[in-house]
């Protein structure tokens, strides 16, 4: 006869898993598909749960309470699940509980995208502008900062600001606000802000601000008198601006010519600026300030304003005698270039009230004396 002995107890055999993704030190992105992938040895094995934990093992929720044994599993954590920098994934035999594998320490990371400003905007301070973004991930709440060196340095703009999968923020670009050509935004995970962040994809331009104040209106005259008068030109700027130019227009800004250039080249803190009215009448003077810099920002008066010269009657001046039928020179000269026709006329009350038009003239140069041939007419009392 035979001498034999069995085991007191049943035992298993179970089969040996490996999780070879995600890897220690690894990135996970939620909600984009990752791999999970895992070694097994033995056949015929059973389907498996798979668990996430996001506190280094201490607790763990489902991810797939019932999957095949076979790898890979394709993974999209949702934008509820937790995010961590002590992930650990955990797969175990449904069969056996006793057939399990944990992964290496992993991170599990949102993502964000700033969508605007992008790149090769221009804003003028004094204004608003959306900063918008995408994110990916359980993530409640960003940061936004602002660089005008590039990315060199960051200056906070808000701090913990709520977001969902898209977010908004209103930027005011109030006047205080730092100038540059070399402007970014980043946003960043309010609770990662070192490791997850996104920057606009290229730099865009936060302009300075000019505004003409003076003259500013309709009911301003400025009167050339040929002795060097003068008006102080006002404006306010904002921003880095350094110089600006100054120039007018005398057709309600139709045209701005090179000669009528006020200041090629004047510190944009130089206002008031000290103008020589110029000789040239017109009702329809704009002024214009332009940084030298950046032809974007400009500033033109809100109105038109005048420039008026004088005229002078030489003759009849008072006192002369004028006898009906005879024929007289009207004699006048203009301080001033007038290039419209210039109207003469006679009163018979002493230019109380009625005024009897004689015709219209060429107004001469300035200073020049003109001279009309006037008829003088038989029904003056």
């Amino acid at each position: 006869s035979s001498v034999n002995d069995t085991s007191n107890a049943v035992f298993a055999i179970i089969p040996n898993f490996t999780i070879t993704n995600p890897l220690t030190g690894v990135p996970v992105i939620a909600e984009v598909p990752y791999n999970i992938t895992w070694t097994k040895t033995g056949t015929s094995i059973g389907s498996i749960k798979l668990e996430y934990s996001d506190n280094g093992g201490l607790n763990w929720v489902s991810i797939n309470d019932s999957a095949s044994s076979n790898s890979p599993y394709a993974w999209n954590a949702s934008n509820t699940t937790n995010l961590t920098e002590d992930g650990y994934i955990r797969l175990t035999l449904l069969d056996n509980a006793n057939a399990t594998a944990d992964s290496g320490n992993f991170y599990l990371r949102g993502n964000i995208t700033v969508t605007d400003p992008d790149g090769g905007e221009n804003f003028q301070v004094g204004n608003t502008t959306n900063i918008t973004w995408s994110r990916k991930g359980n993530m409640p709440f960003v940061n936004i900062s602002y660089s005008t060196d590039n990315g060199g340095n960051w200056t906070i703009l808000k701090e913990n600001q709520a977001t969902g999968p898209t977010g908004t923020w209103e930027w005011d670009i109030n006047t205080s606000t730092v100038t540059s050509q070399e402007c970014l935004i980043n946003i960043s995970d309010a609770n990662n802000p070192v490791l997850v962040w996104d920057v606009s994809n290229a730099t865009f331009n936060v302009i300075g601000l000019l505004t003409v104040t003076y003259p500013a209106n309709n009911t301003t005259v400025l009167t050339y008198d040929g002795a060097g008068a003068s008006a102080n030109l006002t404006w306010n700027k904002y921003g880095g601006i350094q110089y600006v130019q100054v120039r007018y227009s005398n057709d309600n800004g139709s045209t701005w010519p090179d000669g009528y250039i006020i200041t090629n080249n004047t510190s944009a803190a130089g206002s008031p600026y000290n103008w020589t009215i110029p000789d040239t009448m017109s009702a329809l003077v704009k002024i214009r300030v332009t940084d030298k810099t950046n032809a974007n920002v400009v500033s033109t008066s809100n109105d038109t304003f005048s420039i008026k010269g004088g005229i002078l009657v030489v003759y009849p001046n008072g006192g002369e005698n004028l006898t009906v039928n005879q024929t007289y020179n009207i004699q006048w000269k203009t301080t001033g270039t007038y290039i419209a026709p210039i109207l003469l006329q006679y009163s018979e009350d002493a230019g109380n009230s009625i005024w009897t038009n004689i015709s219209n003239v060429t107004p001469g140069n300035s200073t020049e004396v003109m001279n009309y041939s006037w008829r003088v007419p038989d029904n003056i009392s």
